[in-house]
């Protein structure tokens, strides 16, 4: 039985090292805060957002990072872009559904980073928005706590739908 015992351990250990992932590793993105979702164009252009507006850029594969000016304090959920210029980010502030500090922002930039600006500013708002998707610069879907929206043209709330 012992035999048995030993023989199993040493096949885990071996299973473990055979098929371990090599290559891993940490990289410091230069930033405090929390990290929710990230965005690549190509192989080494990318961006990532998070809590308090955080938007950090890498143009190298993500050996470095770049921390963009958001100028905005709401955490920031999904990040898409269709070019190295014009992207979007979405996210906002979602306490408990039916309160009133509920709120949905989608902020666009159209010059790699460097300036955004909040294009859709949705109060009285009972759901987290946490993916974004853009087909193109007029066509966009955004999903979260299982619904669906559409907008189209421009962003603005008078094209905003909710898709169930």
């Amino acid at each position: 039985m012992k035999a048995i015992v030993v023989s199993i351990l040493m096949l885990m250990l071996s299973y473990s090292i055979v098929f371990s992932q090599n290559g891993w590793m940490q990289i410091n993105s230069g930033t405090s805060s929390s990290l929710s979702n990230e965005f690549f164009l190509n192989e080494n252009t990318g961006w990532i957002c998070g809590s308090y507006g955080t938007i950090i850029k890498t143009t190298n594969k993500g050996v470095n990072w770049i921390l963009q000016q958001s100028n905005m304090n709401f955490e920031l959920s999904d990040i898409h872009f269709i070019n190295e210029n014009t992207g979007w980010a979405a996210g906002g502030v979602f306490e408990f559904p039916g309160t009133t500090n509920n709120r949905m922002n989608i902020c666009k930039t159209t010059n790699g980073g460097l300036n955004w600006n909040v294009i859709l500013n949705e109060t009285d708002f009972d759901n987290r928005l946490t993916v974004i998707y853009f087909s193109d610069a007029s066509e966009w879907n955004c999903a979260g706590q299982g619904r669906q929206w559409f907008g189209y043209n421009r962003c603005h709330q008078k094209n905003f739908e909710r898709r169930h």
